[in-house]
């Protein structure tokens, strides 16, 4: 049976409502924007290609455009933190009630500030967008105070367009975590604004940030020169490089790729696919590589056919898929196979702890892909696809559908608690607490939980936001949305909701939102209270900040 949907929401529908109001203004004003300078260049005997010429220098001039917008009491402070001038036109205000616009004429040089009175106009204002004369949108909320709650902020307008952004968690030390910008990595601590340290790779992107719980990093950096190669580097607790390792960025190929039939091509492209990374505190994962702060264990795996699944403080989980030879006239009844390896990490090496296989029952000529895995609580979770969803045109398919596979293991001896197919499909995340897993299905903003042993159908709870990431952690479950995340009890009681999006805002230059949104990894839990979000809106530019989610 379907639970019913959580109460508590007509707060943000009745926002909802009101940014809609916000969102047609704001269309309405960049139309005219855009419009008036296509016309001025018709006007002065300009040709079509001229005045399409024009508009695309506007749009460029738009995307290094960027302003950040801070409200104190009634007054609204603009800074130019972008890389042009830039020219103030209106400021938009909002409260419970009712929207305005203000008229402004004011010329911002960058690196500069103005502070405007804001509450002089009328009511006092909830939260405020500015409108430049390119039309670019600028918003924040008073106080930076999402609906779930406050936070604080500890590094406002970082990135920017083209720059890649993520969040690491040390799972050693959760009030620790790290943030990659482009080729740089920085590490912070919640206690504190500034970064502990900072590590340039001098170019590319950072593609992982993998912390060991003596206080040693790896950072892997890629994407560039002949965009294969990849430069590990290992740092000291102080983000001392104290060594590099060239190393692979894509892996040459997956276990589907490997097993194809009839000596036919492989369904993706070689070399498709990225490394696999993780860590479970003493050692980091990289591509088959186990690597301590004493540097690389002289165990591996061979990355090519053997998958990372997930990690947990004490153990790797790695996979091998294989499809029955038979195909259709299945030689083994059990039908298509997965075996599942951990691989503990002690002070002396790396050794593997046990092996498990897990049958699926049916068998094609296609191994079975992994969805999603999670590991705690002294349970492994594995969430495995039915290849007809991914390749059913492939050699004689289709194939018989069948709904995803769950495989639950004991991570201390590798015991089979519970497998079979699931009830429903278009899974995207699972979580565990060792008692229950819980399952994302945003395509109908649904969570399943079932029993971590035994068998039985699970049960679906409508969450109201499309989560299609789950996380267990501090005795909570967080289901995360692009712009919202829900905190639930274990018996999928809610908590508190946080909306990172009260304002939406739109540009004709791209026709996405403006609002600041999560980006993916994005939400970190630091301890039984707090939180750490990653925010950022379609300028490229954003926001890190800390809150609290206990109710």
């Amino acid at each position: 049976m379907k639970a019913a949907r959580p109460s508590g929401r007509s707060g943000r529908r009745r926002r909802g409502g009101l940014s809609s109001v916000y969102g047609f203004i704001m269309i309405y004003l960049l139309v005219i924007a855009s419009l008036q300078a296509v016309s001025s260049a018709l006007s002065s005997g300009e040709n079509a290609d001229a005045a399409a010429q024009q508009a695309g220098q506007v749009a460029q001039m738009r995307s290094l455009e960027h302003l950040n917008v801070g409200m104190s009491g009634g007054n609204v402070t603009v800074t130019n933190n972008g890389l042009i001038p830039s020219r103030l036109s209106f400021l938009l205000l909002q409260n419970s009630t009712l929207s305005k616009e203000l008229p402004v004429d004011d010329s911002l040089p960058v690196g500069s500030s103005v502070v405007i009175e804001a509450a002089s106009s009328g009511a006092f204002p909830s939260s405020v967008a500015v409108v430049t004369s390119l039309g670019d949108v600028f918003a924040t909320a008073p106080s930076s105070a999402p609906s779930g709650g406050s936070w604080k902020t500890l590094e406002a307008g970082v990135g920017g367009p083209g720059i890649d952004m993520q969040v690491y968690q040390n799972p050693s030390d959760p009030t620790r975590f790290f943030v990659s910008e482009g080729s740089s990595a920085h590490a912070y601590s919640s206690l504190t604004a500034a970064p502990i340290w900072s590590f340039d790779a001098g170019e590319g992107e950072v593609t992982d940030v993998l912390p060991l719980s003596d206080g040693t990093t790896y950072v892997s950096d890629g994407y560039f020169g002949d965009q294969f190669t990849s430069n590990l580097f290992e740092l000291t607790a102080s983000g001392v490089s104290a060594a590099s390792y060239s190393m692979r960025l894509l892996r040459l190929y997956t276990t589907i790729e490997v097993q194809y039939p009839n000596n036919g091509q492989p369904p993706y492209p070689v070399g498709s696919q990225p490394v696999q990374k993780g860590t479970d505190g003493l050692y980091a994962y990289y591509d088959g590589w186990f690597l301590a702060s004493s540097g690389p264990s002289p165990i591996t795996v061979p990355s090519d056919t053997y998958n990372l699944a997930t990690s947990d403080a004490t153990q790797f989980y790695v996979y091998t898929a294989s499809a029955n030879p038979g195909g259709f006239n299945c030689t083994q009844p059990s039908g298509n196979e997965v075996t599942i390896y951990a691989y503990s990490a002690v002070s002396q090496g790396v050794e593997t702890a046990w092996s498990t296989p897990v049958y699926f029952n049916f068998c094609n000529l296609y191994p079975n892909d992994l969805l999603a895995s999670s590991a705690g609580s002294g349970v492994v979770t594995a969430l495995f696809s039915n290849t007809y969803w991914t390749q059913p045109n492939y050699y004689g398919g289709p194939y018989e559908g069948s709904n995803p596979y769950l495989a639950v293991l004991s991570a201390s001896s590798g015991a089979l608690l519970r497998d079979g197919m699931l009830d429903s499909n278009g899974y995207t995340s699972v979580a565990t607490n060792g008692e229950g897993v819980y399952l994302s299905i945003p395509s109908s903003d649904e969570v399943e939980v079932l029993s971590a042993t035994g068998s039985g159908p699970g049960t679906f709870y409508n969450v109201g936001i499309p989560a299609s990431s789950l996380v267990w952690a501090d005795g909570s479950l967080f289901a995360i949305s692009a712009s919202q995340v829900n905190v639930y009890t274990s018996s999928m009681t809610l908590e508190k909701s946080i909306d990172f999006s009260p304002l939406a805002f739109y540009s004709l230059t791209n026709s996405k939102p403006l609002e600041e949104q999560l980006v993916q990894p994005s939400f970190l839990v630091l301890n039984s209270t707090s939180y750490l979000a990653l925010l950022r809106n379609s300028t490229g530019y954003g926001d890190l900040v800390v809150g609290d989610y206990a109710p």
